[in-house]
């Protein structure tokens, strides 16, 4: 399959990565995008846009914290993991971006792919090669 055919969503609380690694899959001559699955209420919102690869992103409150300024608390974490649990438990891919960088974080969506046989091997974020 050619990777430009794969429809990847990315699903993930605030400052998980989404818009990141969206945006380094689409350089990298993929289509994915991002849905914000965790302000919405209808939890099923995800599925509406029928992915061909869901991946997860999560994170805890405190690389939340590292990475923006937010003014709220672990409170609202708990609210958007709770409008993300239908994603989470119909995820193709699960990742904890904590402690990954962005180029580990599109690494492991590419091996996932590979693994899967959506796409030939060989293939890395770092070396460019898209």
């Amino acid at each position: 399959m050619d990777k430009i055919g794969i429809d990847i969503l990315i699903v993930g609380i605030c400052a998980s990565g989404k818009s990141s690694v969206v945006k380094r899959l689409n350089e990298l001559g993929f289509k994915a995008r991002a849905c914000a699955q965790e302000h919405s209420c209808v939890k099923s919102f995800w599925a509406k846009l029928d992915p061909d690869v869901l991946v997860a992103l999560d994170c805890s409150y405190d690389t939340i914290k590292e990475r923006r300024n937010v003014q709220w608390g672990e409170k609202r974490i708990k609210v958007q993991k709770e409008r993300l649990k239908d994603a989470l438990e119909n995820c193709d891919l699960y990742l904890k971006t904590d402690h990954l960088t962005l180029e580990e974080t599109v690494d492991k969506i590419i091996e996932y792919l590979t693994s899967e046989g959506l796409i030939e091997g060989g293939e890395s974020s770092i070396k460019g090669v898209g």
